[in-house]
C-alpha cells in the first residue's frame, strides 16, 4: 500500500504542505485532520475508514507514518524523499513538501491511475 493521498482531506496544496504529524489524530471512526493553516478558514476534517483495506486512507496514513518514521509530532506530515536514495529526509525546515510538490504528486497519481482528466492541486478541493 502506498502513502495516503493528501486528497483525503480535500485541502488546498498550501494547507497540506504545512500540516504536521500532530495535525493527524486517530479517532474511533478513522482519523481527523486539523487544517490550521488555511487561506479561507481553519477546520477539522474527519477521514473515515475505507470500505476495503486496499483503499482505506486511514490504513494508508498509518503505513506512511510507520514507513517514514514520523515520530516527531512537530515534524512535517508530508515529507520529501532523497532524490537518489528515495529515503525520507529527516525532519527539519527543508524536509516538508512545497505546495507545488503536493500538486505534482496528485497529478502523477491521477496519470498512474489512468484517469481520463488531468488532476491538479485544485482537484483536491472537489468535495
Amino acid at each position: 500500500m502506498g502513502p495516503v493521498s493528501p486528497a483525503a482531506v480535500a485541502g488546498r496544496e498550501r494547507e497540506l504542505a504545512f500540516t504536521r504529524v500532530r495535525d493527524y489524530a486517530e479517532t474511533p471512526g478513522g482519523i481527523r485532520t486539523d487544517l490550521r493553516v488555511s487561506k479561507v478558514h481553519p477546520r477539522i476534517v474527519p477521514v473515515p475508514h475505507g470500505s476495503r483495506a486496499s483503499i482505506c486512507l486511514v490504513r494508508a496514513w498509518q503505513a506512511w507514518q510507520d514507513a517514514a518514521g514520523l515520530d516527531d509530532p512537530d515534524g512535517y506530515a508530508w515529507r520529501r524523499l532523497h532524490n537518489r536514495r528515495h529515503t525520507v529526509l529527516e525532519s527539519g525546515l527543508e524536509s516538508g513538501l512545497e505546495p507545488e510538490s503536493i500538486g505534482d504528486v496528485v497529478t502523477r497519481a491521477g496519470e498512474r491511475a489512468g484517469i481520463d482528466i488531468r488532476f491538479t492541486g485544485h482537484s483536491l478541493l472537489r468535495r
